[in-house]
């Protein structure tokens, strides 16, 4: 089985790359590959629990990441710096060594 990483880096509502990412490691996740999802930088503000993109008229990308365990994607991390923000309990926090690690046992990464 492949493994993907999908790195998010982008803030929730600068356009509409963040939402392409999360519907891009869906779309693997159907094909039978392992999906891993790192949010970093100003990615980490995705994590963020109670999102109103409605109100922006944008597509909050809180709701897709709380259904990617439907598609098996288990596997949710964030930098260093999301520490200060409040996490959802499915994702650990790693420290940039063991980002690089994570990197290095990836067939894929988008960013």
């Amino acid at each position: 089985m492949k493994k993907l990483l999908c790195i998010i880096s982008t803030p929730p509502f600068k356009g509409a790359k963040v939402i392409e990412q999360l519907e891009s490691a869906m779309v693997a996740a159907v094909f039978e590959m392992e999906v891993s999802i790192l949010f970093i930088d100003e990615g980490i503000h995705c994590l963020h629990a109670d999102q109103k993109g409605h109100q922006l008229g944008a597509r909050s990308p809180g709701n897709l990441i709380q259904g990617l365990q439907m598609y098996e994607i288990d596997h949710l991390y964030a930098g260093e710096e999301a520490a200060a923000i409040c996490l959802p309990t499915d994702v650990v926090v790693l420290t940039t060594s063991e980002q690089a690690e994570l990197l290095a046992k990836q067939d894929l990464v988008i960013q």
